[in-house]
C-alpha cells in the first residue's frame, strides 16, 4: 500500500459525518451505501467484532493508523477496536477475544481477514473498485471514455470495474512494462503513449504522484476520482472540474469490510 503519514489521516475520525454528506452529494450514496454498491453486497455488519492489529515490521507503525481504521469501521456500524499488542501477539489477542475480522497493514500490503470464513480483502483492489463505482455514479461510464492513470493494483481493479460497466477504458502509466501487463490482462483497454493531448471528462487517478494533472485536460464536465496520495489534482485543476472525489482511507476501508463479510 502507499505509505501514509500521520498528517494524512489524523482528522478522518472527526470528519466522517461531514464526509458522508459530501459523498452523498457527489454520488447519491454515503460511505456504506457506496461500498455496498461497489461490492454488490449489503451485509449486516451490526454484530461484527473487528480488530485493527498494529504491525511494526518495515518502517513501523503509522501514528493513528489503526485508530483511524477502527473509527471508520465503527462509523459504518460494526464494533471495532485496536488490539493492545502488535504483530503476531496482536493477532493472537484478537483471536482469543473472538474477533470476526482483522485489519492489518505493513509497508506493502493492507488487508482485511475474516477469521470465521477464511476469506480476505486487499485494499488495492477494494479501493480501485469503490472509486470506480463512485466515478460511475457521479458521471456515468457506460459507453464513455474513461482515463485510468496508473497500472498498479488500484488502477487494474478500477479498469476491470469500468470494463464490466461497458466503458471505453484508456490506461496510462509511466512504466510501459506495467501498462503492457494491464493490456495483456484486459485486451479491451487502450494503452496510451500520451494522455495530455485531449480533454477528458472521466479520470481515475490511481497514481502516487502529486499535483500533476494539468487544467488543460479537464473541463467543467470533468469528474475525477482520486484515491491516491499525494493527490494528483492541483487546486487550479480541481476548480475547473465538475467535482473531485477523494479520500485517504475511508472508502477503501469501507469496501474492504463489505467484501470480507
Amino acid at each position: 500500500m502507499t505509505r501514509l503519514a500521520e498528517s494524512d489521516i489524523n482528522t478522518i475520525n472527526h470528519s466522517l459525518q461531514s464526509y458522508d454528506k459530501l459523498l452523498k452529494n457527489q454520488t447519491g450514496k454515503n460511505l456504506f451505501e457506496l461500498s455496498c454498491y461497489a461490492t454488490g453486497r449489503t451485509p449486516d455488519i451490526s454484530r461484527l467484532k473487528v480488530a485493527a492489529v498494529p504491525v511494526t515490521t518495515g518502517i513501523g507503525v503509522i501514528g493513528g493508523f489503526c485508530d483511524t481504521v477502527a473509527g471508520i469501521v465503527n462509523h459504518l456500524g460494526a464494533k471495532a477496536y485496536v488490539t493492545e499488542k502488535s504483530d503476531v501477539a496482536g493477532m493472537e489477542e484478537a483471536f482469543t477475544k473472538r474477533a470476526d475480522i482483522l485489519f492489518m497493514a505493513d509497508d506493502d500490503t493492507f488487508g482485511a481477514f475474516n477469521l470465521k470464513k477464511g476469506i480476505h480483502s486487499d485494499n488495492g483492489s477494494a479501493t480501485g473498485r469503490s472509486f470506480a463505482a463512485a466515478l460511475e455514479l457521479a458521471a456515468g461510464v457506460c459507453g464513455e471514455p474513461v482515463l485510468v492513470l496508473g497500472a498498479g493494483p488500484v488502477g487494474c481493479a478500477a479498469a476491470q470495474y469500468f470494463l464490466e460497466k461497458k466503458a471505453r477504458v484508456f490506461i496510462y502509466d509511466l512504466d510501459i512494462y506495467k501498462a503492457g501487463q494491464m493490456k495483456e490482462a484486459f485486451p479491451e483497454i487502450t494503452m496510451l503513449d500520451e494522455w495530455q493531448n485531449r480533454t477528458w471528462t472521466r479520470i481515475l487517478d490511481a497514481t502516487t504522484a502529486g499535483n500533476f494533472i494539468p487544467s488543460s485536460v479537464v473541463s467543467g464536465d470533468t469528474v475525477i476520482a482520486a484515491p491516491g496520495m499525494p493527490v494528483g489534482v492541483p487546486p487550479e485543476t480541481a476548480q475547473k472540474c465538475a467535482r473531485v472525489i477523494h479520500n485517504t482511507l475511508e472508502l477503501g476501508v469501507a469496501a474492504m469490510l463489505c467484501e470480507v463479510v
